[in-house]
């Protein structure tokens, strides 16, 4: 499968994806159009037939191949998979929505009481007793935004971190930079680390371009299976 993936990846020929891409630019009026260098999902999955061909899928159980995963894993792969650590858990979505019905921002009010809702049902899907420690945002491009968050959260007591607390509020924008597209991505990574060395969930709020927010909890796994990861490795955790 890799073999098979990295060849059509690298590809640089006249029936290569960059070129596929270029054209298509080109079709649709681009003067000068560059490869993106990643493969679209719905090219690779045309692609597949050609892989099925040299395959037999011979093995142990009922496998089906799909679009997602068409051939067996290997043994290593396997092995792989089971040996890497288990860094935490991410819980469900919850959206919330910030505009009104003609697409509209809601008043800052509104937006915090929107934003306390969908904290609850965020806090709702947390394991017993897990309470999130410190909250993950980004207020690049809109510094305003922090305000209803930082309301909603107000409104939740004592019990819920607070953006302006320097150890519980993180504003990625503000602390690193813009990254950009990636900014959900490093927040939950972020997460993943504090919650892992520090216990206790963390939260990631992500604003949308839609009028939507996201708050995906993060929580970390229990200590026994820390202690035997340790254990296993000198005493590190998988971040060190």
């Amino acid at each position: 499968l890799w073999n098979f993936f990295w060849r059509n990846s690298h590809d640089q020929g006249p029936d290569s994806f960059n070129a596929y891409f270029i054209k298509k630019e080109k079709e649709a009026g681009v003067a000068n159009p560059s490869a993106i260098g990643v493969m679209s999902a719905k090219w690779w999955q045309e692609k597949l037939p050609e892989l099925w061909k040299t395959i037999s899928n011979q093995g142990p159980g009922d496998f089906k191949p799909s679009p997602y995963l068409p051939v067996r894993w290997t043994n290593w792969q396997v092995e792989q998979f089971d040996d890497a650590p288990l860094l935490g858990y991410l819980h469900r979505p919850v959206d919330v929505k910030l505009t009104d019905d003609k697409g509209q921002p809601l008043k800052t009010a509104l937006q915090a009481a929107a934003l306390k809702a969908g904290w609850e049902a965020a806090i709702a899907g947390l394991p017993e007793a897990t309470e999130p420690k410190r909250v993950f945002y980004d207020t690049t491009g809109n510094k305003q935004w922090v305000i209803p968050l930082n309301q909603a959260l107000m409104q939740m007591g004592t019990s819920a971190p607070h953006p302006d607390e320097v150890k519980e509020g993180y504003d990625i924008g503000a602390r690193i930079g813009n990254t950009g597209t990636s900014s959900p991505m490093v927040q939950i990574g972020l997460g993943l680390i504090a919650s892992y060395h520090q216990g206790g969930a963390s939260a990631t709020v992500n604003r949308r371009p839609n009028g939507m927010a996201s708050i995906i909890m993060v929580s970390p796994p229990d200590e026994t299976i820390k202690a035997t990861w340790a254990k296993n490795h000198a005493g590190k955790s998988p971040f060190d």
